[in-house]
């Protein structure tokens, strides 16, 4: 520790803890716009001359997602499971490890699916993990579903079967809980 630097390095297990992204899409303050409350003193480190600075940060810390860990928003509602390791390289936040979906349900074309497979793969920035994510309808003759690969930024949803039916045959199972009716 020193003052111009504030480092953080450990290891820490939310317990309990509810990531909610379903207002994710809610207007927000532009970076340039500072919020004071009143009664609120905001801490301000002066160097040697007199003149307010910033102090650098650093981080290497390990978090652990625990039994409680829940996730809700976009049409997802699961418990996660992993672990994740932050760092501040460049001043920038890193983020590397892997999450896992833990008995989880997801809402597309009117139908709540069951995630069977939901893994969310951090390698560097936070907002554009790598998505490997199967969702199938439940109590239906059939596997069938979505995939969700790719990037948060740039996924692929598609139709899952297995065994693989056709577009058609998949829509219907998946949409209606039964094949296609053929006139």
């Amino acid at each position: 520790f020193s003052a111009d630097l504030v480092k953080v390095d450990g290891r820490v297990v939310l317990d309990e803890a509810t990531f909610d992204a379903s207002s994710s899409d809610a207007p927000g303050l532009d970076d340039d716009v500072t919020v004071r409350r009143p009664g609120v003193v905001e801490e301000v480190v002066e160097d040697k001359k007199g003149t307010p600075s910033k102090r650098g940060f650093a981080m290497n810390l390990e978090v652990g997602l625990g039994e409680q860990t829940r996730f809700r928003g976009k049409g997802i509602e699961t418990g996660l499971k992993g672990n994740l390791r932050l760092t501040t390289p460049g001043g920038r936040l890193d983020v590397r490890g892997t999450v896992s979906s833990d008995e989880g349900s997801y809402r597309a074309y009117g139908q709540k699916l069951g995630i069977e497979r939901g893994i969310i793969a951090f390698n560097g920035p936070v907002d554009d993990p790598r998505l490997d994510i199967l969702a199938l309808r439940q109590n239906i003759d059939a596997r069938v579903g979505l995939l969700v690969t790719g990037t948060a930024s740039q996924y692929r949803a598609r139709l899952y079967s297995e065994p693989d039916m056709s577009e058609t045959e998949k829509l219907s199972w998946l949409l209606l809980g039964r094949a296609p009716r053929v006139a």
